[in-house]
């Protein structure tokens, strides 16, 4: 195919892309050396080009390489050591003046805003970041306030998701925690963000929440309005994608444009003209995100290209479009959707110069064999996207869906038709003919997108060991056999086939060995407790806390790391009021197959597991009805839960839990375990593994294990109280500990 041969300007944005992010993992020393060989790089390449006229065109491809690595390399020095660094070292209060871009979430106890911040203490700098309030505060977007604020990097590790990197990448860099502020002024929003609100306004009048924040989502990219359950829906399809703006938004809504003005009788160089207004007009109004932006730099380079007469190259246009987008904001070289959307961009590019060779004869015959070959060529390009992204994919979230080409097929192309339809919907939003036909159109395709995802085990792992070097070896074979020209073209693919068909096989011997073993991780979130249980493929969290969210939010990462996507089943021990919402929340972005459900103790037990049990039918999750003291199987796996007991100087119940498999044993006590409904010592003696958790009051004991038995206390307060003869591990504070039953037998 002869992709990279003769375009020395892609060879050159590939060097700054790849200096780019070695940029980003250098520290100082290392970007300063980088920068100082690629720059004695430059000085050879000059001489060459002068000497060896004959291979002047290579030199130059090498001269420009040179060049836009150091560009890299600079932008990487100045923008991460010398603007960002400073910022997340800063360890005091510090007093600010910023301007309140967006609220993004209030409550009575917590609001969260995003500001442009023009003073940062005594110094003037520019840039983005979070504030949080206490309470709730009133405050609008264009509100300029003085505040004083504690300053803290984003975590890198926010139950498995790297919170720094994303929100970096859309330039915020910090988080404050507001302690005082004042409101000082007023400044009027920019263009773009009251043309934003303004059809956000008019989209919110007409239409109802679901289907405004379906318009809004595919028009103007605010997917904030999107319910968590709709996102699931889509990530378990693998059609998230169609939900941020990207190059088909573009084609469809500038098509439309080009439509109407051809209407209007105008020549081409016309339309293409005033395209160009439209598309800057568009990225601005979505909001100039990464992927908005590659795909509309593409479009411009594309119009002006037919402008001025020259070739149009769609992998060139591509290259330049993402180091332009770098160039002008570096921190988007974080941001995984821009490179989600390179990766998935380049490889239908390469797919279709492969299909473009492909000729089919006129005629009736041949109809149905055309028909069957655009279906096909749907098919290859959702899986050339899967393989260009599958690196990025395992790399940033570990998993990918099942039936994403059959969704591909099904759903992505009512949502490109619902696209068309969509401006018209906008615009003629005071009709109630077309009120109700958008709406019935939305809740349609939405409907048939649930229906779809309502399915067992759609959504697989890709956190084997294996997955991410078997995918980057095939992508760069791949790649090396797209440079040259080859006699066979179609050679490119074998390396992509044997990938997929080594991940094909892989991906389940590796799940079918690591199932053999059934596994117990117990995990401390704050001053809560919770087991997250593998047996057999399968992942069920045993909530042992107040019912707070975070806890919960950490067993679905630990059942990630299990290689299970989404946890099958939820079994709170206890009931707290907060369990409701907690669990809302967890159906609502997961696909929870069944709840368990103990008896009701306490008064108050009996409306929160009614609660619970509606939002389970709400969302045809099994309920599964338990008795204390009676064992339940989970997979391989045995589970008895007692009857918790409630004392007069606790809130918190005593939980008593006992797990057995592969004739092992696992026990649960509350640190004040001699209130517990256990039988002692034998149950005690017996465990290979005994918990001593802190949902109770601590107690002072004294108990032996077996000789191979591990005791692990689950918080250092209960280490320093208690005094054991046994030797004790002990978890600090949000810790976990991963028990493999059978294993000290």
């Amino acid at each position: 195919m002869g992709i990279f041969s003769k375009r020395p300007l892609l060879a050159a944005c590939a060097v700054f892309l790849a200096a780019g992010l070695c940029g980003i993992a250098m520290n100082t020393e290392l970007r300063r050396l980088g920068m100082l060989v690629f720059g004695i790089g430059i000085l050879p390449a000059l001489a060459c080009m002068l000497c060896f006229p004959q291979l002047r065109r290579g030199f130059f491809t090498l001269l420009l390489c040179l060049s836009f690595g150091i560009g890299a390399f600079f932008l990487s020095h100045m923008f991460f050591d010398r603007a960002l660094a400073p910022l997340e070292a800063q360890s005091e209060p510090v007093s600010l003046t910023a301007t309140v871009t967006k609220t993004i979430y209030t409550a009575d106890y917590l609001t969260v805003c995003t500001a442009d911040v023009t003073q940062f203490g005594d110094r003037n700098k520019r840039f983005s970041a979070e504030l949080n309030f206490e309470g709730e505060v009133d405050l609008e977007p264009g509100d300029v306030i003085a505040a004083v604020a504690d300053c803290t990097p984003f975590s890198t590790d926010l139950y498995g998701y790297n919170q720094r990197n994303s929100q970096i990448s859309h330039g915020i860099l910090l988080s404050c925690a507001v302690t005082t502020y004042t409101v000082v002024g007023k400044q009027e929003p920019p263009f773009f963000t009251r043309l934003q609100s303004a059809i956000a306004a008019r989209i919110d009048r007409a239409y109802k929440t679901e289907t405004a924040a379906m318009l809004k989502a595919l028009l103007i990219g605010d997917k904030d309005g999107l319910a968590d359950s709709l996102k699931r829906d889509f990530r378990r399809l693998g059609i998230s994608h169609i939900l941020a703006i990207s190059g088909t938004h573009f084609t469809v809504l500038l098509g439309l444009c080009a439509l109407l003005l051809r209407l209007l009788r105008l020549n081409k160089k016309q339309i293409y003209f005033l395209l160009i207004p439209a598309a800057l007009l568009y990225m601005g109004i979505s909001g100039f995100s990464a992927s908005v932006c590659r795909a509309g730099i593409m479009a411009l380079l594309t119009y002006l290209a037919f402008l001025l007469g020259r070739a149009r190259d769609a992998y060139t246009a591509l290259f330049i479009a993402v180091c332009i987008l770098i160039a002008v904001h570096p921190y988007a070289v974080l941001d995984v959707g821009l490179w989600l959307s390179f990766a998935a961009t380049f490889s239908i590019l390469a797919l279709s110069e492969l299909f473009a060779k492909v000729t089919l004869r006129a005629g009736r015959a041949e109809r149905l064999l055309s028909f069957l070959f655009h279906l096909f060529f749907n098919v290859a390009v959702t899986v050339a996207a899967f393989f260009g992204t599958l690196p990025i994919t395992a790399l940033c979230f570990g998993e990918t869906s099942l039936i994403a080409p059959l969704a591909n097929l099904l759903i992505v192309p009512l949502f490109e038709l619902f696209l068309y339809f969509a401006p018209f919907a906008v615009l003629f939003s005071g009709l109630a003919p077309m009120v109700h036909l958008t709406e019935w159109a939305c809740t349609w395709i939405c409907r048939a997108a649930a229906a779809l995802a309502d399915h067992d085990d759609l959504v697989f792992s890709l956190q084997q060991p294996a997955v991410l070097p078997i995918a980057v070896t095939g992508v760069l074979l791949t790649l090396l056999l797209l440079a040259p020209k080859l006699k066979h073209p179609r050679l490119a693919v074998l390396p992509a086939v044997l990938t997929l068909v080594t991940l094909a096989v892989y991906i389940p011997l590796f799940n079918m060995s690591f199932t053999a073993a059934d596994r117990a991780v117990f995990l401390t979130e704050g001053k809560n407790d919770g087991f997250v249980l593998s047996s057999g493929g399968e992942t069920l969290y045993i909530d042992i806390s107040t019912g707070a969210s975070a806890p919960t939010r950490r067993a679905e990462a630990v059942a990630e790391g299990l290689y299970d996507p989404e946890l099958d089943g939820y079994l709170p021990t206890h009931y707290h009021m907060r369990h409701i919402n907690t669990f809302n929340k967890l159906a609502a972005r997961t696909h929870i197959k069944r709840l368990y459900l103990p008896p009701a103790v306490r008064e108050s037990d009996y409306n929160v597991r009614a609660a619970l049990a509606a939002t389970a039918e709400r969302n045809g999750i099994e309920i599964i009805e338990l008795v204390y003291d009676t064992p339940f199987a989970f997979e391989k796996c045995t589970v008895t839960l007692a009857e918790p007991q409630l004392l007069k100087r606790s809130t918190h119940p005593v939980i008593c839990l006992l797990v057995t498999a592969d004739e092992d044993e696992l026990l649960y006590l509350g640190s004040s375990f001699d209130d517990t409904a256990l039988d002692f010592p034998a149950p005690v003696s017996d465990a290979g593994l005994v918990v001593l958790g802190q949902h109770a009051p601590i107690t002072k004991h004294e108990f032996s294990l077996q000789t191979d038995g591990i005791l692990l206390l689950a918080s250092e307060e209960i280490a320093n109280f208690a005094d054991f003869d046994s030797e004790a591990l002990v978890l600090r504070q949000n810790g976990s500990f991963t028990y493999c039953f059978g294993k000290t037998k």
